[in-house]
C-alpha cells in the first residue's frame, strides 16, 4: 500500500509539472506590438492596459501593428512618446508633399481620452471657393505661407486654380470633426515637424500627433510601475456587471488593477510571488489543471491512509 501511494503521488506530481506554465510561457497581455513597446495605459488586447483606452488602441497580431480607431477610420500608430504622452499616427488617405490622395477626413471621438497636440497643424486641400469654412473674413485661402509652400510640391501643384488651401486653426467643432465632404474639400495634410527647414515641405514630417491623458494629474500608477519592473504587464479585470447601464459599467469601481505575468497568471500586485497573500489568480486552463492535480493527489493519499 505504501508503494502504491508513492507511485500515485509521483504520477500526479509529473502531471502537475507538465501542466503548470514555465517562466518562458507567453502572457495574455504582450509587452510589445510588433516593434512598438507597450506600457500603461496601452495594451495588446482585452483586459490589458487601461480600460478607457481599450476601445481605441488595439494590436493586430497578424500584421504586428498597433492601431488607433475613431469613428472616421482605423489608422496605424508609428511611434509613442511615453514621456510626453504623445501618439504619432499615419493616415494612409492623407496627402503629403510626395502623394496626393482623396480623403474623407479625420475626426476624434468626443468621449476618447485624446486631444490634438500643439505639434500638429493641418491644411485642408483643394477646397471649393464655396466651402462652408471659407468666409469673407477668412484670409488664409491660397495666400498663407504654409499653403504657398505646399503648392510647390509636385503632387499638390495640380490643384484646380479655383480651389483653396486652408491652413488651420479653423473652426472645426469641439471634437475636431474634419468631414471633408461636407466642407467641400478634397483632401488634407498634417505636419508635426519642419525637420529643421520651414521652407522645404519635401523634408517635413507628415502625420498626426495626439496627446493622451489617463488621469487627472497623469501620474504613473505605482502599482503599474511595480508590475512592469517585475516583468509583468499592466491590465485590469472587470469586477462589475458589464451588461449594466453605461454609467455604471464605465465607472472606475467596475474595474480592478491586474498584473499579467509569465505563465498567464494575474496578480493584484506584481509578478513576485513569495506567498498566497499576493492573490494569484490562475487565468489559463493549464494552470488550473496543475492545481487540481495537486488537490486530487492529496485527497487520494488521505483515502488510502485512513480507509
Amino acid at each position: 500500500m505504501k508503494n502504491t501511494t508513492i507511485i500515485l503521488l509521483l504520477f500526479f506530481f509529473f502531471i502537475t509539472l507538465i501542466n503548470i506554465p514555465s517562466p518562458s510561457s507567453s502572457q495574455s497581455c504582450k509587452p510589445f506590438c510588433g516593434p512598438l513597446p507597450l506600457h500603461f495605459p496601452f495594451g495588446s488586447g482585452p483586459g490589458c492596459g487601461h480600460p478607457s483606452f481599450n476601445p481605441h488602441i488595439t494590436c493586430n497580431p497578424s500584421q504586428q501593428s498597433l492601431l488607433f480607431t475613431t469613428f472616421s477610420g482605423t489608422y496605424p500608430i508609428t511611434s509613442i512618446d511615453y514621456t510626453n504622452h504623445l501618439l504619432f499616427i499615419q493616415d494612409p488617405s492623407m496627402s503629403t508633399c510626395s502623394t496626393s490622395c482623396s480623403s474623407p477626413g479625420f475626426s476624434l471621438n468626443s468621449n476618447a481620452p485624446f486631444s490634438f497636440s500643439d505639434f500638429s497643424f493641418f491644411a485642408l486641400l483643394s477646397c471649393s471657393s464655396s466651402s462652408s469654412i471659407i468666409t469673407t473674413t477668412t484670409t488664409l485661402c491660397d495666400n498663407s505661407p504654409i499653403c504657398t509652400l505646399l503648392s510647390s510640391c509636385p503632387s499638390l501643384s495640380s490643384s484646380s486654380p479655383s480651389s483653396c488651401c486652408v491652413y488651420t486653426p479653423v473652426t472645426l467643432g469641439p471634437a475636431f470633426q474634419m468631414n471633408l465632404k461636407s466642407m467641400n474639400c478634397n483632401s488634407y495634410t498634417a505636419v508635426y515637424s519642419f525637420n529643421g527647414d520651414e521652407t522645404n515641405p519635401v523634408i517635413w514630417k507628415y502625420g498626426i500627433v495626439l496627446k493622451y491623458k489617463f488621469s487627472v494629474d497623469d501620474a504613473y500608477p505605482s502599482s503599474c510601475d511595480s508590475c512592469e519592473q517585475s516583468g509583468g504587464v499592466c491590465g485590469f479585470t472587470i469586477t462589475g456587471d458589464s451588461s449594466s447601464s453605461s454609467s455604471s459599467s464605465s465607472s472606475s469601481s467596475s474595474y480592478r488593477f491586474s498584473c499579467n505575468c509569465n505563465g498567464d497568471m494575474n496578480t493584484t500586485t506584481n509578478c513576485h510571488f513569495p506567498s498566497w497573500s499576493h492573490a494569484v489568480i490562475f487565468s489559463s486552463p493549464s494552470s488550473w489543471t496543475g492545481l487540481m492535480c495537486w488537490i486530487l493527489s492529496l485527497v487520494w493519499m488521505f483515502i488510502i491512509r485512513f480507509y
